[in-house]
């Protein structure tokens, strides 16, 4: 099979060369966005019964995941000093009007002793979202801004914040990989062939093949969802 690949490829090689040299352009150009369009979460499975019954809970009786965890810290005072209260209940009231905020959970409209530490320094609101990992996704993003409350001090957990933190560590490790990787085996490659003619075909092939495989993700991510990962 590989010798008749061969041949193929030495019968039809400037064919191949000139396909290379007018399409590797415009797959880098399309292929770059790539990791903006590639999407975290995707865990459930949206035709099973358990998230039907899950998705019907939220509907009916608004009742959802703790999707986002805001943490309030009060770094003098307690965070149920007047003006921390003012300001946690405003934030609870904009995030509230979020059309995809299900419900929040909070000491400040509960009063329950679960939701405060004992000498009344850090407080946390639960945030249930409607959507798919996606959708909550963009909503944590418009909701952050949204749940400041100075003097209190904010901080992100949940379920929303992890996925957004490991995809954004994913697309940045992908990036740092190639970028160690390629010098590395430009040095091994001239190490082992003796001459920068022979090591660079390599690496042209590794670099068209990268600019390929992410103008074809790309060109799937307008089809169907893909998962960062």
């Amino acid at each position: 099979m590989f010798a008749a690949l061969g041949r193929l490829s030495f019968r039809f090689r400037y064919v191949i060369a000139i396909a290379y040299a007018v399409l590797v352009v415009p797959l880098i150009i399309v292929g770059l966005p790539v990791f903006e369009r590639l999407r975290a979460g995707g865990f459930e499975d949206p035709t099973s019964e358990s998230w039907y019954v899950y998705k019907t809970l939220e509907r009916e009786i608004k009742v959802g995941g703790a999707d986002i965890l805001a943490l309030y810290t009060a770094p003098s005072g307690t965070v149920d000093d007047i003006e921390a209260y003012t300001a946690a209940l405003d934030a609870i009231a904009r995030v509230e009007k979020d059309p995809a905020v299900v419900t929040t959970a909070s000491w400040y409209t509960t009063q329950a002793p679960q939701l405060i530490n004992k000498d009344k320094t850090r407080t946390f609101v639960l945030i249930a979202l409607r959507g798919d990992d996606q959708a909550k996704i963009e909503a944590a993003h418009r909701l952050k801004p949204l749940l400041e409350a100075a003097p209190l001090q904010l901080q992100m957990g949940g379920v929303i914040p992890v996925n957004m933190a490991v995809a954004s560590t994913v697309e940045a490790d992908l990036k740092r990989a190639e970028l160690v990787a390629f010098p590395i085996t430009a040095v091994l490659l001239l190490f082992f062939f003796g001459s920068v003619a022979s090591a660079s075909l390599p690496l042209a092939l590794g670099a068209l093949s990268i600019a390929f495989a992410l103008g074809v993700l790309r060109v799937l991510t307008i089809f169907t969802p893909m998962s960062i990962f």
